[in-house]
């Protein structure tokens, strides 16, 4: 098990993952009836990433107070960033951290 200040240091790492992967996708709407390979990966990763912040925000428990009103973070509109994603399990699994966060 990590210690307090690593699941704390792991929940920031994969915030900027999940915006990295966000940045990466394509919304334009010529494109939204066609999943490319890209776009179809990409929910796997994010449905992961989300699971293990909603998990380690458990975890921390009233520590992740610091975590999710960090102004650098912005946890929560990372995970509500989500929420438009093409891929429905994506979105799922944002509104599920969603909802453990608050």
């Amino acid at each position: 098990m990590l210690g307090e200040k690593a699941q704390t240091s792991a929940c920031k790492e994969i915030a900027q993952i999940i915006v990295k992967e966000m940045n990466s996708i394509d919304f334009n709407p010529e494109n939204a009836k066609e999943f490319n390979q890209e776009t179809l990966f990409s929910q796997h990763l994010l449905v992961c990433a989300l699971q293990e912040i909603g998990s380690l925000v458990l975890s921390l428990g009233t520590t992740a107070h610091h975590l999710i009103t960090d102004q650098s973070l912005n946890l929560i509109d990372v995970t509500v960033s989500v929420l438009i994603h093409p891929c429905q399990a994506a979105r799922l699994a944002a509104a599920g951290v969603s909802g453990a966060s608050v």
